[in-house]
């Protein structure tokens, strides 16, 4: 596991709330060279840490159906349940956890038949207790933010102003 330190929070920051500002730009701002955000980002990327992507909501890009699935997989059974999971093509997340249902699923289908025949496929099988799925209709609020795990979290920047609040 890689160890963050206050420069690496402070150049995380500008690239959670605008993964396209240039290294020039964030070196600025902290005060650091360029080459040295340059390094820094390229070690947080090449370990596996972050990823800089774009975040798309798929329901206002048109993907007919999103679905959320909770399930309660028997324990012996979890990691081959959860490496079929992987293998499916519909599946955009997984998760495994603790509670009542053990683990979340959401994916993604062309219609409901879609949906019906995944939930056949992977879920009507001895190793699968029980599971409910939920058609997603409307995405409320999405939010891929972990700041407050940083012990030292600062505000975010605004996005008009990315001024280091110091």
């Amino acid at each position: 596991m890689l160890s963050l330190d206050d420069l690496d929070w402070k150049i995380l920051r500008f690239l959670r709330a605008d993964g396209r500002t240039s290294f020039r730009e964030i070196a600025r701002q902290v005060g650091v060279t360029e080459g040295t955000v340059r390094n820094r980002v390229n070690a947080l990327t090449d370990s596996g840490s972050v990823r800089i992507i774009a975040v798309a909501d798929p329901i206002s890009l048109g993907v007919p159906i999103l679905a959320t699935t909770y399930a309660r997989i028997r324990p012996d059974a979890l990691e081959r349940f959860c490496t079929r999971m992987e293998e499916a093509s519909e599946v955009c997340y997984l998760g495994v956890g603790l509670g009542q249902k053990n683990v979340v699923v959401e994916s993604m289908h062309q219609d409901l038949r879609g949906l019906f025949d995944f939930t056949q496929r992977y879920l009507n099988h001895p190793d699968v207790h029980e599971y409910d799925t939920v058609q997603v209709i409307n995405i409320r609020k999405t939010v891929w933010d972990w700041e407050t795990v940083n012990p030292s979290a600062q505000p975010q920047p605004d996005s008009s102003s990315l001024e280091v609040l110091k």
